[in-house]
């Protein structure tokens, strides 16, 4: 039997490049009330949290150094819940750091 692997070609979706593909995720069907999270679409401030990040360019620096905060602090949450923090996210919290946030 062949192994299925979940990230071959036939199983993805192409999206363009301006999508926000954090808002084509679907809600963790596991998640209880304790664990509303904005990567779920459900956090606290959710409205307010998806307008910045629907401000965020794709690429390049933000307008503010506002929004660049933001982007970095969202990096470092993304990685904290989704992968422990085990990536290398110095440039996220050094960025942090000379802003003065923490």
């Amino acid at each position: 039997m062949a192994t299925e692997y979940p990230h071959a070609k036939h199983n993805m979706t192409a999206l363009a490049p301006s999508t926000n593909v954090q808002k084509q995720r679907k809600a963790n069907p596991k998640i209880d009330e304790r664990q509303k999270v904005y990567w779920d679409l459900q956090g606290r401030y959710q409205e307010e949290y998806s307008s910045r990040l629907d401000a965020l360019p794709q690429y390049g620096e933000g307008a503010t150094k506002a929004s660049e905060i933001f982007r970095a602090a969202t990096k470092l949450y993304y990685d904290f819940w989704n992968n422990g923090m085990v990536n290398n996210t110095s440039g996220a919290v050094n960025f942090l750091l000379y802003a003065g946030v923490f």
